[in-house]
């Protein structure tokens, strides 16, 4: 039985099994997409139900003045002027919770949002392409194929 299971496991190219994974990840990812629309539209329904009629009332965030900080730019981990977690550090945090996943770029900008460290722009996103990028080469991250990526086992405890 054993030399069954072991032949079976030589014979498995990873490949196929990295592509099987990529293709249930992006699964994954279009349901998550589909959930966080979800949420966004009820949370804009309770936000907006207690307004009285006619209310036009900007209930937005303000925006600070000045050049907002991309995610890539070298930024203490928790960034006052904004009160989140920026490029690096926010992308180690995320992947350290579960640092056995495999993580999509949407993936980690949800995760990102979830923890209101990101948002939903498209800035915001190229950002954390770049900087997952430049994690790559500096071997911070292992690339499992273009915007799938997976923490290095030296970075899982505090590895710098």
């Amino acid at each position: 039985m054993a030399s069954k299971i072991q032949t079976w496991l030589a014979s498995l190219p990873d490949e196929a099994v990295e592509a099987e994974l990529a293709d249930l990840l992006a699964q994954i990812e279009d349901l998550q997409r589909q959930v966080a629309v979800r949420r966004e539209v009820l949370e804009m329904k309770r936000r907006w139900q207690g307004a009285p009629a006619g209310d036009t009332t900007d209930r937005r965030a303000p925006v600070q003045a000045g050049r907002r900080p991309a995610v890539e730019e070298e930024l203490p981990a928790d960034d006052e002027r904004v009160g989140r977690k920026r490029g690096k550090e926010a992308i180690l945090a995320v992947m350290r919770d579960k640092p056995e996943n495999v993580w999509t770029l949407d993936a980690l900008a949800e995760a990102m949002v979830a923890r209101g460290w990101m948002d939903r722009t498209e800035e915001d996103r190229h950002a954390l392409q770049v900087a997952c990028s430049r994690m790559y080469r500096r071997k911070e991250l292992r690339r499992m194929r273009p915007g799938v990526y997976r923490l290095h086992p030296r970075m899982r405890d505090g590895g710098e």
